[in-house]
């Protein structure tokens, strides 16, 4: 500014006449225009307020007006002393300053022009720069596409809750708070998390039930939740204020989570009646008034109880649905419209197990959770399957296991209960536990108590682990050492492990195309050959001459226990009603197993005989269905199962002559996932802890 000010002319003729200097600056001529219509002023206001720009200008003029007098008063350099200086008229200094002035301010106003077109010119240009940055990191949806087409196609994940202990879940639709179920010993409890920060609020006080599902409510103000009792076949359904308080009972016999019609008006659930095994698909008011059945399923092609998904447009219920066929049990997905029940299969994609279904918001795609028949990993994992075409891509690929899932509305956040287990293997000679030493160290096995654990003659252990991606029969030494796998990499899924009494071969399950089949091989793991052309074949169980294999397999949409000649051909049907565990006892005159009472559905301890099944004894309900297996001892005087009470695994025996069961084992730490006792009445057992914690699934893209 004080640049522009001091190069306006100095000619005091021009200036106080009036004549335009051709070299002049446009600041002066604009100033003297504005001059020959308003008064003369002074540099210096008298009173009143100042703008910035006349505060500025007087603090310059001082500077200003002092050396142009001295100009004006001055010899020039290289002048004589005595050459007179011009006279300048007072009016004619005045008008002149005011010139000045006036040219000042609109220089500086004209800078800031300048300067804010400037900035802003920096700060589009830098928008600019960060909208080309996000469009690379993250694809926008155009208009009208399915949120299908990129939810969750890159992912990251992060874990939200650290305690291990989750047993159910479900996110709001907004996304921005988790309510979730959590046990501490034989209680259960109910919390409700805001996803960005850490504030956590019970919202239900712990209690001896275990949470079968919980559900926001479409406006996120309530949480659904179904608990089941221990010692109970059926849950109770409740609603709760997301911030706490007294909770409602709303249904009994609620045997899946609930979900809530778009409108929020109407909720969803499945429902078993043993007494007729069937399976219905109920559909009743918010509060559980009025309740419909909308389709009714036979126990061989039932609904699912991981849990129904009511559409966005309100108009059909999606579920999961379990199969069985003379030749596999599957899982797979179906809509049943809630009008009039009418159902359609969404896709030919079948599982081996198929749990809770949610929809994305704009109704274009299913979040499930399931297993794969053809995968060799054992674990549940996150799908995405398009409706209505079902077409399904899996989210998540790893060994963890997945409890269920949810979706924000925008389908950008998932939340999912991830499940893994550490834990070891461990002998105790004679079974005296307070010696049992660890003989393997890592991770554990998710689903551990369905892969086995058997001894073999010469005292080594047969087991399945998925330690190299997947489920596989290994053996090794009871002090750990010589492992071995013996199922080849190609062949598929393989667990439940079984030695026949010479050692010369081992019995097997075996998923290989979605069937799970009874096999045999070699000790060595050669020449394997499939027993069965059946689906759903469990528990493997060898006589003691080695001559028959009991197994449980599924037939006509329930549980049953069969024989089978050692070296494959027809089988002997030892039971109808539903059973589960079958074990050979040590004579080969009895088979001990769990049975389902028909009336109650209550599942008790069970022996009948080897040659037809007839019912020898039952004992009170005291060993839970729960326990990885049944085994007896070593004498065939007890049979032996687990019971976990607070966290903590032990194992107990009922006598076969009757009296109460006992506790054979005292570990205060650590639950059990299988066990087996060997010929010389060592224990063997894997033990440790399983760890369930909800994930966050974000979609990378979007961030």
């Amino acid at each position: 500014f004080r640049a522009e000010v001091e190069a306006a002319p100095r000619d005091v003729n021009a200036t106080a006449g009036g004549a335009s200097n051709e070299n002049e600056p446009a600041e002066i001529e604009e100033a003297k225009n504005v001059e020959a219509s308003e008064p003369a002023e002074d540099v210096e206001t008298a009173g009143g307020p100042v703008s910035g720009d006349e505060r500025a200008w007087g603090l310059l003029s001082q500077s200003v007006g002092a050396r142009e007098s001295t100009r004006e008063t001055s010899p020039s350099v290289g002048s004589s002393a005595t050459t007179p200086t011009a006279h300048v008229a007072p009016h004619a200094t005045s008008r002149r300053a005011g010139a000045r002035r006036r040219a000042f301010v609109i220089a500086r106003r004209r800078a800031f022009v300048i300067a804010a077109a400037a900035v802003a010119a920096a700060v589009a240009s830098a928008l600019i720069i960060l909208s080309a940055s996000l469009v690379a990191r993250r694809v926008v949806r155009p208009r009208g596409a399915k949120l299908m087409s990129d939810a969750l196609r890159e992912t990251n994940i992060s874990r939200l809750t650290r305690s291990g202990n989750v047993t159910a879940f479900d996110l709001s639709p907004d996304g921005q708070y988790v309510a979730y179920a959590e046990a501490n010993g034989d209680a259960q409890s109910l919390f409700v998390r805001h996803v960005l920060t850490t504030s956590v609020v019970e919202i239900v006080a712990p209690a001896p039930v275990s949470f079968r599902g919980v559900t926001f409510s479409r406006d996120g103000a309530w949480v659904f939740y179904v608990t089941r009792a221990e010692g109970e076949t059926s849950g109770v359904l409740h609603r709760v204020s997301v911030l706490g308080g007294p909770a409602a009972e709303l249904a009994r016999d609620v045997d899946s989570p609930v979900t809530l019609s778009p409108e929020g008006d109407r909720l969803a659930f499945v429902r078993l009646t043993p007494a007729t095994n069937e399976t219905a698909l109920v559909v009743a008011n918010a509060d559980g008034t009025s309740e419909r059945r909308v389709a009714v399923r036979g126990a061989d092609d039932g609904f699912s109880f991981g849990g129904p998904a009511w559409s966005p447009d309100g108009r059909r219920i999606a579920c999961g649905t379990y199969s069985f066929t003379q030749e596999r049990r599957y899982a797979s997905l179906l809509t049943v419209e809630v009008a009039d029940g009418s159902t359609r299969a969404v896709g030919q994609s079948r599982w081996n197990w198929l749990g809770r279904v949610a929809w994305l918001a704009d109704g274009s795609a299913l979040l499930v959770v399931a297993w794969d028949s053809d995968s060799e990993v054992m674990s549940d994992q996150i799908w995405l399957v398009a409706y209505p075409e079902g077409d399904a891509r899996r989210v998540t690929n790893d060994v963890n296991g997945y409890l269920g899932v949810g979706s924000s509305s925008d389908a950008r956040v998932a939340a999912a209960a991830s499940m893994g287990q550490l834990s070891s293997f461990w002998v105790a000679p004679k079974g005296d536990w307070a010696r049992a030493r660890r003989v393997t160290n890592g991770f554990g096995d998710p689903g551990g108590e369905q892969l086995g654990l058997a001894w073999t003659p010469d005292a080594r252990l047969l087991y399945a682990t998925g330690a190299d991606g997947a489920q596989k029969i290994w053996v090794m030494g009871q002090d750990g050492t010589g492992r071995r796998q013996l199922t080849a990499f190609d062949f598929g899924a393989a667990f439940s492990p079984a030695a026949s009494p010479d050692g010369r071969f081992v019995y097997f399950i075996a998923a290989r195309a979605g069937r799970r089949q009874l096999w045999r091989m070699n000790s060595d793991g050669g020449g394997a050959v499939a027993l069965t052309d059946t689906e759903g074949d469990n528990s493997p169980s060898v006589t003691p001459d080695g001559r028959w294999v009991v197994y449980a397999t599924y037939n006509e949409g329930r549980p049953t226990i069969r024989r089978i000649p050692s070296e494959g051909g027809a089988h002997v049907q030892l039971t109808t009603r539903p059973s589960l565990m079958p074990s050979v006892a040590p004579d080969g005159r009895t088979v001990a197993c769990f049975t389902q009472h028909a009336a109650s559905g209550r599942w008790r301890l069970t022996l009948l005989a080897f040659d037809d099944g007839r019912i020898i004894r039952q004992f009170e309900p005291h060993a839970p269905t729960s326990t990885p297996a049944l085994r007896w001892t070593a004498d065939g005087r007890m049979l032996t199962y687990v019971v976990t009470r607070g966290g903590v695994s032990n194992v107990w025996g009922q006598p076969i002559e009757g009296g109460a069961p006992r506790q054979l084992t005292a570990w205060t730490a650590d639950r059990i996932y299988r066990f087996d006792w060997s010929r010389d009445g060592a224990l063997a057992c894997e033990r440790g802890t399983a760890v369930s914690d909800v994930i966050l699934i974000r979609d990378a893209r979007g961030e």
